[in-house]
C-alpha cells in the first residue's frame, strides 16, 4: 500500500524484516550534553527550527524529561518560529541562538526549505545549514549540534513541498560528513504512514504538524533513545497489525500468525507473548507462549518491525465455537509482571488484551483459507463485527424487532446504558415506554462501529418507527482509548447518516453521551463535554434533533451522585426514572407532529425492552 499523495521518486526506507531502521545518521552513545549533565554541569539547550519546533510539544516533553532526570541543571529554550526556513535561521541566529550561549542546539528547517514559495534549492538550504553550524561552533567549539529530519507532509502540504525528501537527505549527508548527531524522525514517521494511514492522521491531524500525542509516541521517544536516556523500564510495545492465515481453523490443524510491532523506547530485553483462546462464559481452554527476541541488538523506538511467522496447533480436543484471542506480554525475566500493550483498544482482566477472535471448526471440516488482518485500532465510522457474545445478543434483538414490526413506534439504540432498560430500568420502562410502543435494541459493549454492523445485519430492517432514540459513546472512552473525541463524533455522525438512509421517515432523537465519573473535572467528563458539543451540530431542525440531558443527572456541584450512577457509568433505577421523565415528553412531542400516525395508548401492547 502506497502512502497517499506520494510524489514521483518519493522513497520510503521501510524494513519489514527482523531488523529495525537505523535511528541516527552517525553512531553515538548518547548526547555529549547529557554526559555533562550527568557530571553535574548546567547545560543550556536551544531548539531552532520551524513551526514543528516552535509549536512542537516535543520541546516541552524534552524539558520535562531533562528536569526530572537532572533537576535544576537543564535549561531548554525554544527559539523556533512558525512559517520560517533556513534563510531566516541564518539571519536570526545571533539573537535566537548565539546570545543564549547554548551547550547544545537542535536544528530542523528542511521541511520549509522544501516549500516551493520560498524558492530555496537543496544546495542553498545546505549552505544555510552549514553557515549556522559553523557560527555556532565558532561561538562554542564544544557545543553539541543535533540535526533532525521531521515528519513527511501529506495532502496539500506535500504538494507545496514535492521534493521534501531531498532536503531531508541533505540533512543526513551533512550529519554524516560533519560527524554530527542526526535523529531521523522522517523514516520513523514514514513507516507509520506506510503501515497505518489512520494512525498517522491521528498523530498529524492537519497533515503537517504532529500533535502532542504524536510527539509523545514518535518524536520524543526517538530523541530519548538517541540521547541515551531511554531505559528498559520505559519500554511500551504496540501491536500494529496481526495477520492470521485463516479466520476459521479446524481442531487439530495449524494456525499461522504474524504480528507487526512498534516500540516507544529502546530495550535489549527478551519478552514473552502469551496467547489464550477464551470462549464465552468459560476459562481459557488453550494457551501458548511465544518468545520475542529483540531484532539485531535491541528494539528501537518509533519504528515498526514485522516478526517472523509463528505457528500454533489447535488441539483436536477443543470444542467448536468462537474464541476470543487474548494476548498478554511479559518480560522473560519477570514472567509475573504483565506489561500494558500501549495502543490496545480492548483491555481485558488480568492484563490481557483482545485483538479479535477465531472460529474453531470440528476436526476434518472444510475451512476456508482466507487471510484475516486485525488492526488494533478500529475505525468508529466503519462497521466492525463484534464478538460472539455480542452477536448472540444481536440475534435476540433482531427477533424482538421482527415480532414488533407492525406495532413499533419508538426504537431505542445504544450500549449497556440503553440495554439497561431491560433489567435495572425495567419497571420504569413498562410504565413509561411500553404504552408508546417502544422496542430496545441496545447491547452492552457497543461502540459506533458495532451499531453500523448492527444496522447492516437486520436490526432495523422491515420497520418504520416514528422516533429512533440514539445514545452512544461512553464505551469508546472505556474500551478504545485510541479514539479521540473527533473520532467518536465522526462515528456518531456515520451512525446518524446510516439511520437516515435506512429509516428515511423516522425522526432521530440524538442524545448527548451521558456523563461519566464522579468528578466534574475528570478527563473523560471533559472529553464527553467536547464530544457533545461536536455532535450537537448534527441537529438539522428537521429530521434530527439533539438533546443533552447531562445536567439532569448531576448534583449542583457537577458531581455524578452514586444514587444516580453507582459505578460512575451505568444508571440506577432512580437514574432511569430521571431519564424517562426527561425523555418521554420529547418523544410524545415528536410523535404528535405526525397526526396520521399518533400513538394509540388504548390498544393492547406487548412488552419489549
Amino acid at each position: 500500500m502506497k502512502p497517499r499523495n506520494q510524489c514521483p521518486g518519493f522513497f520510503w526506507s521501510i524494513v519489514l524484516t527482523s531488523a529495525f531502521l537505523a535511528l541516527t545518521g552517525f553512531a553515538r552513545d548518547g548526547g555529549q550534553f547529557i554526559t555533562r549533565l550527568k557530571s553535574g554541569k548546567p547545560q543550556t539547550i536551544v531548539t531552532y527550527g520551524t513551526s514543528l519546533t516552535a509549536g512542537g510539544a516535543w520541546v516541552g516533553q524534552l524539558q520535562t524529561v531533562l528536569q526530572s532526570k537532572y533537576p535544576g541543571l537543564a535549561t531548554v529554550i525554544n527559539s523556533g518560529q512558525g512559517a520560517m526556513w533556513s534563510k531566516w535561521g541564518v539571519d536570526h541566529l545571533h539573537e535566537r541562538v548565539l546570545q543564549n550561549k547554548p551547550d547544545a542546539v537542535f536544528i530542523e528547517f528542511a521541511i520549509n526549505d522544501g516549500y516551493l514559495d520560498y524558492q530555496t534549492t537543496v544546495e542553498q538550504g545546505r549552505k544555510n545549514l552549514e553557515n549556522m553550524i559553523q557560527r555556532i561552533l565558532q561561538m562554542n567549539a564544544g557545543c553539541e549540534i543535533i540535526l533532525m529530519t521531521m515528519n513527511p507532509p501529506i495532502g496539500v502540504h506535500l504538494e507545496r513541498r514535492p521534493k521534501v525528501a531531498e532536503y531531508y537527505q541533505m540533512y543526513r549527508n551533512v550529519a554524516h560528513e560533519m560527524k554530527l548527531m542526526l535523529i531521523d524522525h522522517y523514516r520513523n514517521w514514514g513507516t507509520i504512514l506506510e503501515a497505518d494511514e489512520r494512525l498517522y492522521a491521528r498523530y498529524v491531524p492537519d497533515g503537517i504538524h504532529p500533535n502532542a500525542e504524536g510527539c509523545e509516541k514518535v518524536i520524543t521517544p526517538a530523541i530519548m533513545e538517541a540521547l541515551g536516556l531511554a531505559t528498559d523500564a520505559d519500554f511500551r510495545p504496540s501491536i500494529r497489525r496481526i495477520e492470521l492465515d485463516r479466520e476459521k481453523v479446524c481442531a487439530d490443524k495449524n494456525l499461522r500468525i504474524r504480528i507487526d510491532w512498534q516500540a516507544n523506547a529502546a530495550t535489549r530485553q527478551t519478552y514473552q507473548l502469551t496467547l489464550n483462546l477464551v470462549g464465552i462464559g468459560r476459562p481459557p481452554d488453550f494457551s501458548t507462549n511465544i518468545v520475542l527476541q529483540p531484532p539485531t541488538t535491541q528494539w528501537k523506538a518509533g519504528t515498526i518491525v514485522s516478526g517472523k511467522d509463528f505457528v500454533i496447533t489447535i488441539p483436536g480436543t477443543l470444542s467448536p465455537g468462537w474464541r476470543r484471542m487474548l494476548w498478554s506480554l511479559t518480560q522473560a525475566s519477570l514472567p509475573g509482571q504483565a506489561l500494558p500493550l500501549d495502543n490496545a483498544d480492548r483491555h481485558e482482566r488480568n492484563s490481557q488484551y483482545c485483538f479479535g477472535e477465531i472460529e474453531i471448526l470440528p476436526a476434518n471440516s472444510q475451512a476456508p483459507g482466507e487471510t484475516l488482518v486485525r488492526l488494533p485500532t478500529s475505525d468508529p465510522a466503519k462497521p466492525e463485527r463484534p464478538n460472539e457474545e455480542w452477536r448472540m445478543r444481536h440475534a435476540e434483538r433482531v427477533a424482538d424487532v421482527k415480532s414488533h414490526a407492525d406495532r413499533l413506534d419508538v426504537l431505542f439504540i445504544g450500549d449497556s446504558i440503553t440495554g439497561g432498560w431491560r433489567d435495572i430500568g425495567k419497571a420504569v420502562w413498562e410504565k413509561q415506554f411500553v404504552p408508546l410502543r417502544a422496542v430496545n435494541i441496545g447491547i452492552a459493549g457497543s461502540q459506533t462501529q458495532h451499531l453500523l454492523w448492527q444496522f447492516e445485519n437486520g436490526a432495523i430492517d422491515g420497520i418504520n418507527p416514528k422516533v429512533a432514540v440514539l445514545m452512544i459513546g461512553v464505551n469508546h472512552f472505556l474500551a478504545s482509548p485510541s479514539h479521540t473525541t473527533a473520532d467518536i463524533a465522526r462515528g456518531i455522525s456515520a451512525v446518524v447518516a446510516k439511520l437516515r438512509e435506512k429509516l428515511p421517515q423516522t425522526q432521530i432523537l440524538l442524545l448527548g453521551t451521558f456523563p461519566k465519573d464522579r468528578a466534574a473535572t475528570s478527563t473523560d467528563r471533559v472529553k464527553i463535554k467536547e464530544l457533545n458539543a461536536m455532535i450537537a451540530r448534527l441537529d438539522d431542525g428537521k429530521k434530527i434533533r439533539f438533546n443533552d440531558l447531562t445536567l439532569k443527572f448531576l448534583a449542583t456541584d457537577g458531581s455524578l451522585p452514586p444514587d444516580i450512577s453507582p459505578d460512575g457509568v451505568h444508571l440506577s433505577p432512580a437514574g432511569y426514572a430521571i431519564w424517562a421523565d426527561a425523555l418521554r415528553p420529547v418523544i410524545r412531542e415528536i410523535t404528535a407532529q405526525d397526526s396520521s400516525r399518533n400513538v394509540r395508548t388504548d390498544l393492547p401492547v406487548k412488552s419489549s425492552q
